[in-house]
């Protein structure tokens, strides 16, 4: 029998930008997971114009992650500015999920580097829609 996909939706948080008042912005509540199984609860900006993930070094050592040993990249964002990362694969859980999935992140050296949840790993377990108020992950059937 198949189960119904899971739905879940989160609140978009009002932000203050200069110039323009209050914006609405896409965030997530994720629950990172590494390798021992350390674990720590994050509150990512949804960016599907991201291709990885990205969160400061200083996250990856509370999940146990030896961040230099992942794949040196070099990352620009809007700004052109590099960002030095290194790749790793850990698990990600959205806050109500029944299940985590593999989640590719950037731990950048900078820790001046906004969490971000991008595309990669991201899309292989959901879709995701923005709606005016909220963003929604719907689950991917196997």
């Amino acid at each position: 029998m198949n189960r119904k996909r899971q739905r879940i939706c989160f609140p978009c948080a009002p932000e203050i930008i200069k110039g323009f008042g209050y914006i609405d912005r896409p965030k997530a509540e994720v629950l990172l997971i590494g390798p021992q199984g350390r674990s720590v609860k994050t509150r990512p900006y949804v960016d599907m114009g991201a291709d990885h993930s990205l969160y400061p070094e200083s996250i990856g050592r509370l999940l146990g992650v030896e961040v230099p040993q992942g794949k040196l990249i070099h990352l620009k964002g809007l700004t052109g500015q590099a960002i030095v990362a290194y790749l790793h694969t850990i698990k990600a859980q959205l806050a109500g999920a029944a299940d985590s999935f593999d989640l590719p992140v950037a731990f950048a050296l900078s820790e001046a580097v906004p969490q971000l949840l991008g595309r990669m790993g991201l899309l292989d377990a959901y879709e995701v829609l923005y709606r005016p108020n909220e963003v929604c992950f719907l689950e991917r059937t196997a």
